[in-house]
């Protein structure tokens, strides 16, 4: 099985966890399905993140503070109250959404085939991203930053 570098260049993720986290999301969507979700409302707004990095906007300020996840301090109510991982809150929008076009080149995931699997639809197309979102949440990140 193929390493996944972290964040940290100096550590890769042993496959081992990615496996261990891809079983553990899937029971998180198993148990969302069951109380009457569906696999994309899990993933809700998930897909978008992934489109952003396909744009070219990294370093657009303009896109960033329209679209991007904003950065909420650590010690805020609303960063509590969320639910937002440390990872996540020690990022700046930039830093998050380049970390995801790294993440998305690791996992084999073209930004253009998202737009046309996504309209398609179905099951496939979220098969596709959730390796993404597997190794997101193995960085450390949350789901609730994730998905929002």
């Amino acid at each position: 099985m193929e390493r996944v570098k972290s964040q940290r260049r100096d550590r890769a993720i042993p496959p081992g966890r990615i496996d261990r986290m891809m079983l553990r999301v899937e029971c998180e969507i198993a148990a969302a399905v069951v109380g009457g979700q569906t696999k994309l409302k899990f993933l809700n707004n998930f897909p978008n993140r992934l489109r952003i990095t396909d744009r070219g906007a990294l370093n657009d300020d303009h896109f960033l503070v329209t679209y991007a996840a904003p950065v909420i301090h650590a010690e805020s109510p609303e960063a509590q109250n969320r639910g937002f991982s440390a990872r996540y809150l020690a990022d700046t929008p930039q830093s998050f959404l380049r970390t995801v076009d790294r993440v998305m080149a690791e996992a084999g995931v073209d930004g253009k085939k998202i737009e046309q699997m996504e309209a398609l639809g179905g099951e496939k197309f979220l098969d596709y991203i959730l390796p993404v979102y597997v190794r997101l949440r193995v960085m450390g990140y949350g789901h609730p930053e994730l998905v929002q």
